[in-house]
This record gives structure tokens, sequence and C-alpha cells, in this order.
């Protein structure tokens, strides 16, 4: 169904995308702390790696955490890359509509407008539908990325205290909710960890365009 364009179709659409790009902004707070997060696991999981007072289970997880790390990393570049673009057209088209003569009408309401007014706002209309479809699909994936950090944080964080026995060795999350979007070409023949054991034995490798599947 095509929707009409018309001042009240676009300041609704507007609306819509100016909410859903708050949410984004309010999301990119932790997932630029992710950086560090990510950082400092793989300090903590060479730690591990290397130390020779551990049992074979705790290296075991250290060598599933490190592959998870690898592909948590690779996966964070990348949705970095896409909040700040998409953030950043989408403030373009903004400050266009505020600010490009082209626009200036928008600021007078008429029922004077003629027909290439109005295909003005057609064109507006449908530029800001396509950014909210982009943003609520990257909110979404932002989301998963923060959530799939913070639990590989616990994770680490659990088999430290296993090492040093005071606690129960966890058992490593098999899948990572987060994906690479088709833009990111630059990743394009890495080998991505998806799944990964406990035990390590059993590792199974996805290629990129196959990060939506789940591990079995």
């Amino acid at each position: 169904m095509t929707v009409q364009a018309t001042p009240a179709t676009l300041a609704q659409n507007t609306y819509a995308l100016d909410k859903v790009l708050g949410e984004l902004r309010s999301l990119s707070g932790p997932l630029n702390g992710n950086d560090a997060i990510l950082s400092d696991a793989a300090t903590r999981i060479n730690a591990l790696a290397g130390s020779a007072g551990v049992s074979a289970a705790v290296k075991g997880n250290a060598q599933a955490l490190a592959t998870k790390a690898k592909a948590l990393a690779a996966v964070q570049k990348d949705v970095e890359g896409a909040t700040s673009s998409i953030i950043n057209a989408a403030s373009a088209l903004r400050s266009d509509m505020e600010t490009n003569p082209l626009y200036s009408f928008l600021q007078t309401p008429s029922t004077d407008w003629g027909t290439r007014m109005f295909d003005i706002i057609g064109d507006l209309l449908s530029r800001t539908q396509v950014f909210i479809a982009q943003a609520t699909a990257l909110k979404a994936r932002v989301q998963g990325q923060n959530s799939d950090v913070a639990r590989m944080a616990s994770e680490v964080k659990s088999t430290e205290d296993a090492a040093s026995g005071s606690g129960i060795l966890p058992t490593i999350s098999q899948a990572i909710t987060s994906t690479v979007g088709t833009a990111a070409s630059s990743l394009t023949g890495l080998i991505w960890p998806i799944a990964v054991v406990a035990a390590v034995a059993g590792l199974v490798y996805l290629t990129a365009p196959q990060l939506m599947r789940r591990a079995k």
C-alpha cells in the first residue's frame, strides 16, 4: 500500500525516525564501551590459557572464549560503523529539512501547495521510511551485540572463579546473536566461530553470510 505524501504523514514518519534514532543513540554508549570490555576480556583469557596451574577444562574454556572474543570484536567493528553511518545519514536529512531552501515551504503549512511541493514531500517520506526500517533493524543488532559482550564478560569472570576454586566452571554460550551486515565487505572471507563449547572439541565454524544460523 502506497502512503499518500502529505504534511501529516511526513510529520508522523519524521517523529518515528527521531524516536528510533534517539533509541540508537542511547544504546551507543554501552556499544562504544564494548571495546574496553573486549580488550580486557582478551587479556584475561590469555592469562587463563597461559596459566600452568589450571585444569584442562579451564584451558578448554579459555580457548573457546578466545575464539568467541575474536568473533565479537569483528562484529563490534561492523556494528559501530553501521550505527555511526545510519545516525549521520538520518541527521543530515533532518538538518536538510530545516535548513535547505528546497524544503523551506515545509515551515509554512498551506492548502495551496502545488504538485511539485507534494512530490518533494513524497521523496522525503520515502527516504524517511527507509531510514526508519534500517534504524529499527540496526537497533536489534546493537542490543544483540551489547548482550553478547556482557554475556562473554560474565563467562570470563565465571571461568576465572572456577580456576581459583571459588566457582563452578560455566558452559560457554553457543551462539552469537548479533550478525554482520551485508555492507561489511571488508569482512568477506573471514571464518567465524559462531558455535563454541566448553571442551573446545567440535567447534563449528560458519562464514560471515551464515551468521544468522544457530548452532544446534
